[in-house]
């Protein structure tokens, strides 16, 4: 079975890029356009990974996150975001995120 993993991000052209280079090397991917909709994903589906923006309208992704590695102690978190802070990468590595990405 492939590993499942639920992209999270509000940009639709980064959401479907991601998708695409994930399925061509056999994963299964899930879209969320926003923290609210991947909430209600994960309610009912199991994920490996989360690859999740920073920034997104109906939530922080640091926030999403964070409640994540709580509840779901068996998913990672990758942050995909296009904002280039260390501060904010060392936040985010400080929680629980597994790593932190830079999107062009």
């Amino acid at each position: 079975m492939p590993s499942r993993i639920l992209i999270v991000d509000d940009d639709p052209q980064i959401l479907h890029l991601i998708k695409k280079l994930l399925q061509i090397e056999g994963y299964e991917c899930v879209l969320a356009n926003n923290p609210i909709q991947a909430r209600t994903l994960l309610l009912n589906q199991n994920f490996d990974l989360i690859l999740c923006d920073v920034d997104m309208p109906g939530g922080s992704g640091l926030d999403f996150t964070r409640e994540v590695l709580k509840e779901y102690l068996d998913t990672a978190v990758i942050m995909v975001t296009a904002v280039d802070d260390p501060s904010l990468a060392e936040a985010a590595l400080k929680i629980g995120a597994y790593g932190y990405i830079l999107k062009p």
